[in-house]
């Protein structure tokens, strides 16, 4: 009965720890809206700000597994280079470190008050973004709770003889305790779970010391397992990222272990010495040594991260594309609808990229009689059957929602925007009326390139005065569009009844394209309040 009851108090332990991991992450990832991943992305020319950020983005989602593809998403959408995401990879392993003090606190009489209200708020709240608040309070007393539990069951342990026996084995030799912890963390799928596990033992006095900083040691590797399984035949992108961490955990590790027998064999002061120093109670010590394993080897290979990021550049290089393709869009970041709506943004502006005024006869432009141009058509494609999963697939906040839907209103004005484009430059390619008219075909054609080019600029950087330039130059009071507009009216005024009417019909296209122009700015204002207000 003792050991049944002992089993029963782990597993709730472990069943509760895990429900709050997931709706910690979870919710974490509502509330990290547009603002957020372009302040992730920003470090580009300063590491030591990236690894300040992921020190931030472990404690938050204390799982450098979720980390690791959160970011690797990123990349192969292009919303940020690997070099920049290397050092908030290596670093989010020293933040994942904070739940362990967390845990060393006496907090109890706390935790049915968080529990209690953040569950309560969830019932009661109906705003997204409250909700997500309250449910990563939610997640947070349910892991504290988990852990509380589990310390509870493990108590009773001590006194057990198979338990008992099994310390004794991994006094006797360190590199089975080393082993063990693997086996746990890679059981639990969760180094951070396995250590917490650890220390919530010793706290009760169920291991001691040096069994648990072995068993901390071996659980750094446990998740790599699991992050391979999960790489497979995936894209260049994700196997760097994957094998970063990996290099991480094994010098995590092993380098640990190593300077665990310098100290006990050769008896040198140094991790164990170090934190005894800096900390009273056993589990801050144990705490302690939690993030002397991370933390040392994110030094170290911030050291050298040039050279590995060049390494893993060279070991997985990008795929070549073959035709026109999306460079944004990323089937796996469709679990993640901010993530998804990023590069589905990203893509729009690429989309209104490829527009290019001009003859149809010029290679940016269509091949045949009423098609638009083969790149254009291919991502636009891509980008329909994108939105469409999206929408259908994915659970939406009300802000995430609403960006979607602006998107969405975006895609489709750039869809109008290629076809009077395209209209514009049929007319152009008629050369008998262009070579009797090249100062005005020439002024039309280089307003329009300007403008495509203003709108171009304002979607990548959602800048205010960027999108103010681009709503002011497409207005008809802009003194360019009123000098080409009565450059086309003089013609018109010159020429014959049957030059006549094509000249309108080649002037009407043109305005249309710069008036669906103006209306893309108005969408883009939307957005950038949008995204200025999370």
């Amino acid at each position: 009965m003792a050991g049944a009851s002992i089993l029963n108090e782990l597993v709730l332990g472990l069943g509760l720890f895990f429900l709050g991991m997931v709706l910690t992450g979870d919710n974490l990832r509502q509330l990290s809206g547009p603002t957020f991943r372009s302040f992730v992305a920003k470090p580009a020319d300063s590491p030591w700000i990236g690894g300040l950020i992921g020190v931030g983005f472990g404690a938050l989602m204390q799982s450098a597994t979720a980390v690791t593809f959160i970011l690797a998403n990123m990349v192969k959408t292009k919303l940020i280079h690997f070099t920049s995401a290397a050092p908030i990879l290596i670093w989010c392993n020293v933040g994942l470190t904070a739940l362990a003090f967390i845990v060393t606190l006496n907090i109890h009489p706390l935790i049915a008050w968080i529990v209690g209200l953040s569950g309560m708020g969830l019932g009661f709240v109906k705003r997204p973004g409250s909700r997500a608040i309250a449910g990563v309070f939610l997640g947070i007393g349910l892991i504290l709770f988990g852990l509380q539990s589990m310390g509870s069951g493990a108590a009773p342990l001590r006194d057990a003889a198979w338990f008992q026996e099994l310390l004794t084995l991994f006094k006797s030799a360190p590199i089975l305790a080393f082993i063990g912890g693997f086996v746990l963390a890679v059981l639990l799928q969760s180094n951070t779970g396995a250590t917490m596990l650890v220390i919530t033992l010793a706290k009760v006095g169920a291991i001691e010391f040096e069994i648990a900083t072995a068993l901390i040691y071996g659980a750094n590797l446990g998740a790599i397992p699991l992050r391979n399984l999960l790489a497979l035949n995936q894209g260049p992108e994700i196997r760097r990222m994957v094998r970063l961490e990996d290099w991480f955990c094994l010098l995590s590790g092993g380098l640990m272990m190593v300077l665990f027998y310098v100290e006990t064999v050769g008896h040198l002061p140094l991790i164990h010495a170090l934190a005894a120093h800096l900390a009273g109670p056993q589990s801050m010590q144990l705490a302690v040594v939690f993030l002397l394993s991370n933390l040392i080897p994110a030094i170290a290979i911030s050291l050298g991260r040039r050279g590995i990021t060049e390494q893993l550049l060279q070991k997985f290089p990008a795929a070549p594309e073959e035709g026109p393709t999306p460079s944004f869009l990323n089937a796996r970041s469709l679990d993640d609808p901010s993530t998804a709506l990023d590069s589905f943004a990203k893509e729009v502006g690429r989309l209104l990229a490829t527009i290019h005024p001009g003859p149809v006869d010029s290679p940016n432009n269509e091949t045949e009689e009423g098609e638009p141009a083969p790149e254009f058509a291919v991502i636009a494609k891509s980008m329909d059957s994108f939105g469409m999963e999206l929408a259908r697939k994915a659970l939406f906040s009300r802000k995430d929602g609403h960006r979607l839907h602006t998107l969405r209103a975006e895609f489709s004005m750039v869809r109008s925007i290629e076809e009077t484009t395209r209209a514009f430059n049929r007319g152009l390619g008629r050369s008998h009326y262009r070579e009797r008219m090249p100062k005005e075909a020439e002024a039309m054609r280089d307003y329009l390139e300007k403008i495509l080019s203003l709108a171009t600029q304002a979607g990548d950087t959602l800048n205010p005065s960027d999108i103010q330039n681009l709503r002011e130059t497409t207005r008809k009071t802009d003194p360019d569009f009123i000098r080409v507009h009565e450059i086309g009216l003089s013609r018109r005024a010159a020429e014959k009844a049957t030059n006549n009417l094509w000249l309108a019909s080649l002037q009407d296209d043109f305005e249309m394209t710069v008036w669906m122009l103006h209306r893309y700015a108005k969408l883009l204002d939307r957005r950038a309040i949008a995204v200025a207000s999370q």
